[in-house]
């Protein structure tokens, strides 16, 4: 009899500290929920790194992520230097030295630059005041050039063409010799002077 209750005692007391089944599901609801919150939180910080590298992989010169320059413009990495399609005016300005007159318009342009640069763009002087561009343009580059090829040459209904140019032996003497420039204006049919730039590094 007393070997009945003692084995009873035993049995009972193995009872209870054995974990019941609800503890143990318990138990794994909380490991489950710890986990997916760590999951959550990895994904979060994944997502922040991925959203930082992408708005400044372009400034940092990460190749095919683009950027906008310091100058407004619109450019794209490639795997030697940057290109620059969508210029702003004040990023030609930069390069050209002479002065826009005011009212002056953008019609397009491009930036390259790798260990060298190169400049092309098109420009528009108002009639008011194409008479002062064209001025500022033949103090900074020189007089205009006869028998010079320019690109203006095969667009129609523009007279006066003016080519300054250093290409071919041409030049002025000044500092920015140091660099291949051709300039050519033209008057278009409403008196606006329309101005084809191309500057690059020698």
């Amino acid at each position: 009899m007393r070997a009945y209750r003692l084995l009873g005692r035993i049995v009972g007391m193995s009872d209870v500290d054995r974990p019941s089944g609800q503890a143990k599901d318990d138990r794994r609801r909380k490991r489950r929920r710890s986990n997916a919150d760590a999951l959550v939180v990895m994904l979060t910080l994944l997502a922040v790194a991925l959203t930082a590298v992408a708005l400044n992989a372009g400034r940092w010169g990460v190749p095919l992520f683009g950027f906008t320059n310091e100058h407004g413009s619109q450019c794209r990495n490639q795997w030697l230097g940057h290109r620059c399609t969508e210029l702003t005016l004040a990023h030609v300005q930069h390069h050209v030295r002479a002065e826009f007159p005011t009212g002056t318009r953008l019609i397009s342009g491009s930036w390259q630059q790798t260990h060298d640069f190169e400049l092309t763009a098109k420009v528009v002087y108002p009639r008011a005041v194409a008479a002062e561009g064209w001025s500022r343009l033949t103090e900074e580059y020189g007089e205009c050039r006869h028998r010079v090829p320019s690109p203006l040459d095969a667009e129609p209904d523009l007279s006066g063409v003016c080519v300054m140019t250093n290409i071919g032996g041409f030049g002025t003497g000044m500092a920015q010799d140091a660099e291949v420039w051709r300039i050519t204006t033209a008057t278009q049919p409403d008196g606006d002077t329309v101005v084809d730039l191309l500057i690059r590094s020698r």
